[in-house]
This record gives structure tokens, C-alpha cells and sequence, in this order.
């Protein structure tokens, strides 16, 4: 069998400039090293990342969190070269089995409105629709996006 071209592994705090690269690409509002950490910094929270082998960068992160018996994810991002390969989906099952192991039951996440990708990838993993936030991200014109919060029971 031939070996994967990525490779998995947890997301370190000396991981944080390249995943706020990641997120600049992968995003049009992205979000600094500085946030990413405060989010690695809250209670509960951990991450994982996806490294491109040939290459030995990072493509592809999520950041999440577990606090009793409820787990969420809090970002994710694949580096647009590298979408369509899988790694989201990866990034997710991590973050769904990690939040389980720390005693959750449920997964909430939000997703833009207009990000259609994320929504399939969402809703084949199992997320249902919780509830939505009228023009909670705002877009390049002053355009206002709503954000979908859905959840899952955790199996």
C-alpha cells in the first residue's frame, strides 16, 4: 500500500505562523498568529494539523475544544492547493474523536452562509442545522453573511 503524502500530528504553539499563513490563503478575513494562539490557550482546547510530506509544510489545521460534555470546533483550514484531498475531513474525525475521549457528547461548529464547501463536508459528517446568526461575518462592500451553528451527537 503507498504511503499517504500527509501526515497528521498534533498542532504545537512553534506551529502557529504557518497555520495563520494557511488561514490567510484559505480565508479572506484571516485571523493573525496572536488570535490563533488565544484560541490554543483556552481551556479545553487543542489542535491538529496535516503536513505535506514532499514538501515538509503545513496545509491544513483545525483548532477545537472540549469542556464536559460538549466539544467545538472552533477553526479549521486547508490551504487551498491542497483542498479536495480529504484533510478537512481528516482534520474533523481527529477533532470529533479527541473532544469524545475528553468526555463529550455533542460537537457545535458555525459555518459562513456562503461557504458551500464546508456546509457538505458538515453535513456528511452528520451536523444538523441548531440555529443561525443573521449577518453575523461581514464581507469585502460591507456585505453580511449568515452563520450557520450546527451539532452533532457524538457516536
Amino acid at each position: 500500500m503507498p504511503q499517504s503524502p500527509y501526515q497528521l500530528n498534533v498542532l504545537q504553539k512553534t506551529d502557529l505562523k504557518e497555520a495563520a499563513n494557511v488561514y490567510s490563503h484559505a480565508f479572506v478575513e484571516p485571523w493573525g498568529e496572536a488570535a490563533l494562539l488565544d484560541l490554543l490557550r483556552m481551556k479545553g482546547a487543542f489542535g491538529y494539523r496535516v503536513i505535506d510530506n514532499a514538501s515538509k509544510k503545513l496545509v491544513a489545521f483545525v483548532l477545537a475544544r472540549s469542556l464536559f460534555e460538549e466539544g467545538e470546533i472552533l477553526t479549521i483550514a486547508v490551504d487551498p492547493l491542497a483542498q479536495g484531498k480529504g484533510l478537512a475531513f481528516t482534520l474533523m474525525q481527529a477533532a470529533e474523536a479527541q473532544s469524545k475521549a475528553q468526555g463529550a457528547e455533542k460537537m457545535f461548529l458555525e459555518v459562513a452562509a456562503d461557504n458551500k464547501g464546508a456546509q457538505r463536508l458538515y453535513k456528511k459528517l452528520g451536523y444538523e442545522e441548531l440555529s443561525r446568526r443573521k449577518g453575523y461575518y461581514k464581507r469585502a462592500g460591507g456585505i453580511r453573511v449568515d452563520a450557520y451553528n450546527l451539532w452533532k451527537k457524538l457516536q
